[in-house]
């Protein structure tokens, strides 16, 4: 049981951040590998148009996929408080509930996506030449939200005690499968964009089979005929932890989607050069995502446990890492940006040079706003471990409301560069509320510490 849990309670707070960061960071990184050559083999092997038709889904996609992942990380706040009282029993009863939620909510997610792809493509402004590609893409997707939800539930109870290794293992062998797949699926059937969603959706089984073989292993896990009881009032607990981190990643998503809407006026070539930036955004969003995940679980335990000291503690270490991460990682990309760019698309094409052109211009800009990004995950996944969900949900609402507005009203100034700028300011205005309320709950925490 040792090597397949962690007790966050105790040692170097850096040191045990690290630890559990680092497995994370590597899987992130094969996720998001997998993601990339998924891209490329379909630039390359379908077409730019087919490129286009994945990136004009991008935000629909990522909107409701994020949605079930908070779902899950805010489930796994629970768990991680559970673990860190050391109450199995709890823990337990609290894994069975938030798996009877999370089959409930990934079918009712699976119908209705299956029911509106269509009409979301409409209203998303999808170009006439590529909605039926679109279309064909994100139905096969979608059919995957289920196993999207029982995957990430896994994780975040692996996560909850401890243990970022197992995820990483599960990443390494999707990304295998994912890519042998797309290879097989596109280069040798023929198979287009339905190829390279059907691969996808078959790698993200096998990393979630590959998690629950893992978590049969663990002893604190062996549950029993008492475990297995529906409580409504654990019900509605893991509910609120878990909607409001849902819920902000839909406000968060409705705001990308309109601005997919006015990214898909300009035309495909430069659909096709935000999709590629859209597609190492993710990769170098990691360095905060892999210390915002490790310090929310480290947070989790220590509230659990009441060391109150060491959530300070392992904060200020969090945010030295984010920043130095950051800066390593936006300097790479502003470096060899455009080789990594060129490796999407076909150099033959007449209008390679400028898909190139729009992407480097969305990555650079993205680059030197990078450490805002890596804060305000801190910052949110401080507040999450602690419980605290409204902040990060509050923060999302500004996070629409200054992406929607600087698309919309930049747009009409300086046409599609305002897509490059609307990160940036929903970034500020996150990053700067959150750390309002990261500084509003440390000195709630202190003045319990004079309680106790």
């Amino acid at each position: 049981m040792q090597n397949l849990t962690q007790d966050m309670t105790k040692k170097n707070p850096l040191g045990l951040i690290l630890k559990f960061a680092i497995p994370l960071l590597i899987g992130n990184i094969f996720q998001q590998a997998y993601t990339i050559v998924d891209s490329i083999i379909v630039g390359r092997g379908v077409g730019s148009f087919a490129l286009a038709s994945i990136g004009a889904v991008d935000w629909l996609q990522w909107m409701l996929s994020a949605s079930l992942i908070g779902l899950a990380q805010g489930f796994g706040v629970a768990f991680s408080r559970s673990f860190g009282e050391k109450d199995y029993k709890e823990l337990k009863n609290n894994i069975y509930i938030g798996f009877i939620l999370s089959v409930i909510i990934g079918v009712l997610f699976v119908v209705f996506s299956e029911i509106f792809s269509y009409k979301l493509l409409i209203l998303l402004n999808t170009p006439t030449e590529i909605i039926y590609l679109s279309l064909e893409y994100i139905r096969f997707l979608f059919l995957g939200l289920i196993i999207v939800m029982m995957y990430n539930f896994l994780a975040s109870i692996l996560r909850a005690i401890g243990n970022s290794k197992t995820p990483l293992i599960a990443m390494i062998f999707a990304a295998i499968i994912n890519i042998c797949l797309d290879i097989y699926f596109i280069f040798e059937l023929k198979m287009g964009v339905k190829g390279a969603a059907i691969a996808t959706v078959i790698a993200q089984f096998f990393s979630a089979i590959y998690c629950f073989i893992v978590l049969k292993k663990i002893e604190i896990l062996n549950f029993t005929k008492e475990d297995y009881k529906f409580n409504i009032n654990k019900a509605i607990y893991l509910l609120k932890l878990g909607l409001p981190m849902s819920f902000m990643n839909i406000i968060i998503g409705i705001g990308g989607i309109i601005v997919q809407r006015v990214t898909n006026i300009f035309g495909i070539v430069f659909v096709t050069g935000v999709t590629i930036t859209n597609k190492l955004y993710a990769l170098f969003e990691i360095g905060g995502t892999s210390i915002g995940l490790s310090v929310a679980t480290y947070t989790a335990q220590n509230h659990g446990a009441k060391k109150i000291d060491r959530i300070f503690k392992g904060f200020k270490a969090a945010v030295a890492l984010a920043i130095i991460s950051s800066f390593i990682i936006g300097g790479l990309m502003i470096v060899f940006g455009k080789n990594i760019i060129s490796l999407f698309i076909d150099g033959n094409l007449d209008n390679s040079k400028k898909i190139i052109d729009v992407s480097y211009a969305y990555l650079s800009v993205m680059c030197f706003g990078l450490w805002l990004l890596h804060l305000l995950h801190i910052f949110r996944s401080t507040l999450q471990g602690l419980g605290n969900t409204l902040f990060p949900l509050y923060s999302s609402i500004i996070e629409f409301i200054l992406r929607v507005t600087t698309v919309l009203v930049a747009s009409k100034i300086i046409g599609g560069n305002a897509i490059f700028y609307s990160e940036i300011s929903a970034w500020i205005g996150a990053v700067l509320f959150l750390g309002t309320g990261v500084y509003l709950s440390f000195n709630n925490l202190e003045k319990f510490c004079e309680i106790i």
